[in-house]
Formats: C-alpha cells, sequence, structure tokens
C-alpha cells in the first residue's frame, strides 16, 4: 500500500504583509475611488480580465465611484484597454503595468476586493497572496481558484467568463461588509495554516 499525499501550492506569508506607508500612498492616490477593486497578474485571454471589464459598466451603476486598478502586462493588455475605452471606462480604470513587489502588495491592501476572474486556473496564487494580505476576494469558480474558496467560505464566486454573475458576486460582496470580512478571515486562516 502506498501512501498519497496532497502537497498544497503555497506563498511565503511572510513576504505578503501590509506595508503601510506603501498602501497608505496607493490609498490617498484613489481617495475618490469607493470601492476599490485590484486586478493583479499577466494580463492574458485565460486570465480573464475581460470578464471584469465588462462587468464594470453595471458595476460604476451600481457604485458610481468604483475603480479598478489592473496591475500587470501581457499580450492581451491593448484589447483589454481597447475594450475599457469603448465602454468609456477611462476614469474608471487604471492600468498600471508591471509594477515593483512592494507596490503590488500595497494595491492588494488597499482594495476593497481583490478579482481574480480566470477563465481557467489549475491553482491561481493571486488568491492567496491576497488573502494572507487579508484582502476579501471575489474568484472565478475555477480549477484551483474554486476550490481555495471553499464554496464561498472563504471567497465569494462567480461564473468563469460571466460578467453578469462576476458583476452579482462583486455587489454581494460590497453589500455585507462583516460577512466579507469574515470570509477574507477564513482566507488568511486558511493560508497561514496550509
Amino acid at each position: 500500500v502506498t501512501a498519497a499525499y496532497v502537497v498544497p501550492n503555497g506563498i511565503e506569508p511572510g513576504d505578503w504583509q501590509r506595508p503601510e506607508f506603501e498602501t497608505a500612498r496607493i490609498s490617498a492616490e484613489n481617495a475618490d475611488a469607493h470601492p476599490l477593486l485590484a486586478y493583479t497578474g499577466r494580463v492574458e485571454w485565460e486570465k480573464g480580465v475581460q470578464t471584469l471589464v465588462s462587468a464594470m459598466p453595471a458595476l460604476r451603476r451600481a457604485h458610481p465611484g468604483i475603480r479598478l486598478l489592473v496591475a500587470g502586462r501581457g499580450t492581451y493588455l491593448d484589447d483589454v484597454q481597447r475594450q475599457a475605452a469603448h465602454h468609456g471606462l477611462d476614469s474608471s480604470i487604471k492600468f498600471l503595468g508591471w509594477v515593483s513587489e512592494e507596490d503590488l502588495r500595497a494595491i492588494v491592501a488597499a482594495a476593497d476586493l481583490a478579482v481574480a476572474p480566470s477563465l481557467y486556473e489549475p491553482f491561481g496564487l493571486v488568491a492567496l497572496e491576497a488573502a494572507a494580505i487579508g484582502t476579501p476576494l471575489v474568484v472565478s469558480r475555477s480549477g484551483g481558484l474554486a476550490e481555495f474558496a471553499a464554496d464561498d467560505q472563504r471567497a465569494l464566486t462567480f461564473t468563469p467568463g460571466d460578467a453578469a454573475s462576476l458583476e452579482q458576486a462583486v455587489n454581494a460582496a460590497l453589500a455585507d461588509p462583516r460577512a466579507t470580512h469574515e470570509r477574507a478571515e477564513r482566507a488568511r486562516e486558511a493560508v497561514l495554516a496550509d
């Protein structure tokens, strides 16, 4: 009889602490944003940033001060920027390109929600990073992201590629700050424990 062991993907939680000065700077730069969403990672088709951009007009109607920070670059960046411009989202989405590790942590820490909209995702380290820093998550119900969300106990989920489903998940997270905070705490505890 052979034993089977599962070794989960992981991050170094000590690297994902809230950088207070940089977080305050990001918050100040986005002081007019309520709420502030963050997407971090490669900007590729399979990462689903286009789904998040598609959801932004409806989210802006529900939350006129909403802003999305997109930190990352990739082969799909030009397409997503054109999509945002087509929807008239220039004031609601900031494309930051590549950012330093320190700024990346600050962006995640300053956000009200981190969104991982992958169309498919074997695991998704961005969810662990946001959870480690304590930022609430909204993630697609895809692969490892869905597994980490633990039936919406650690993060709210939505159907991959479905902008209306993503919008509903973001609205639900924003509508109940207490439940959202509790999910973020469970997610952080899971990262630290596992």
